[in-house]
């Protein structure tokens, strides 16, 4: 039985530590200032810090914007910072719409350079992945 523990609950985002694969699962929503999105990464850093963890499951399924500046921050400042920390597989989830209009190998080899990474349209095949049973990621 999966147990989360719920670290952050916050308009913009929802992070929890899944505790029986000592992964991290961030769900983010829409935020509309890169400060939010700032202050939730110092938190999900430290919480990746505290419990050692080396896996996570980013989830945007819920997010239909980011304003610019944050998802720069997402993508040239936070994650490749996490990489730093001990983490070193990502499983990412997009909604169906949003998949459709990423090159996933783009993406999976923009972030290649910080830590394994697949893309994904559900929860389980994410968890799946990262606990090593692995799934064909979404294609």
């Amino acid at each position: 039985m999966l147990t989360l523990k719920n670290e952050i609950d916050e308009p913009y985002c929802i992070v929890s530590l899944i505790a029986d694969a000592n992964a991290v699962f961030i769900e983010w929503h829409d935020a509309t200032k890169t400060s939010q999105v700032e202050i939730a990464a110092s938190k999900i850093q430290e919480i990746v810090e505290q419990n050692n963890s080396e896996e996570i499951i980013s989830d945007f399924r819920k997010c239909k914007k980011f304003d610019q500046d944050a998802n720069e921050f997402l993508n040239t400042t936070f994650y490749p910072e996490l990489s730093t920390s001990g983490v070193n597989r990502h499983a990412i989830i997009f909604s169906e719409e949003v998949f459709k209009r990423i090159m996933k190998k783009s993406f999976c080899r923009f972030y290649s350079g910080y830590f394994e990474v697949e893309v994904f349209k559900g929860f389980s095949d994410a968890l799946n992945w990262l606990q090593k049973k692995y799934v064909k990621s979404a294609s």
